[in-house]
């Protein structure tokens, strides 16, 4: 992954970019529930890209170049949805912030928790969504059948319920014209099998 692609992933609003909901059903009923990873796993996925940066440049996988290599990438984290524990067993141990760096993150994850909005850290505190205003939830199941309601109309002496479709006929065949308009061709202008 290059750098260009790494910050479109880092800057998206929707979370579910690298995974996919585990809780997302067919008819899209939990389109929008969160995603099933959280954002310090994100942070792991781009501290291991940095060290896999460093091996790839010839630098030894030291704090300081993985943070020279992450930098850029750094702000488009949102630590402040981590919990204290998350930023204790994820961030910490990496060294990529000074401690009073580190101290205000924690101190407004904290407040972010709560309900309160503390400014002592310039990192986002809002949480990535699992669909976003771009991605409507209809689009994603596009070739998944949707219950039909039962035919207003239904044919007299017909025991056979018939197949709703967007297009064609109630058999669900694209309807054809022949140059009579006809819907129904000739046996010499079938349309599919054209004799």
């Amino acid at each position: 992954m290059n750098e260009r692609v790494l910050h479109a992933v880092l800057e998206s609003d929707e979370g579910n970019l690298i995974c996919h909901s585990k809780d997302m059903k067919k008819d899209g009923e939990n389109a929008t529930t969160p995603p099933d990873f959280q954002e310090n796993v994100l942070f792991e996925l781009v501290m291991k890209w940095g060290r896999n940066q460093c091996k790839i440049r010839g630098l030894d996988q030291t704090p300081e170049n993985v943070r020279i290599i992450v930098q850029p990438f750094l702000p488009l984290i949102r630590f402040l949805t981590m919990t204290t524990e998350q930023l204790i067993l994820s961030v910490y141990p990496t060294k990529m912030f000074d401690d009073s760096t580190f101290l205000s993150i924690i101190l407004d994850s904290q407040s972010n928790a709560n309900g309160r909005l503390a400014m002592a850290s310039n990192f986002s505190h809002k949480k990535r969504g699992c669909i976003g205003p771009k991605i409507k939830p209809s689009s994603l199941f596009r070739c998944v059948e949707k219950p039909r309601e039962p035919n207003p109309r239904p044919v007299q002496g017909a025991n056979f319920p018939l197949r709703h479709t967007t297009f064609g006929n109630p058999w669900g065949q694209p309807q054809s014209h022949n140059s009579n308009g006809s819907l129904f061709g000739s046996a010499s202008t079938h349309p599919r099998n054209g004799f």
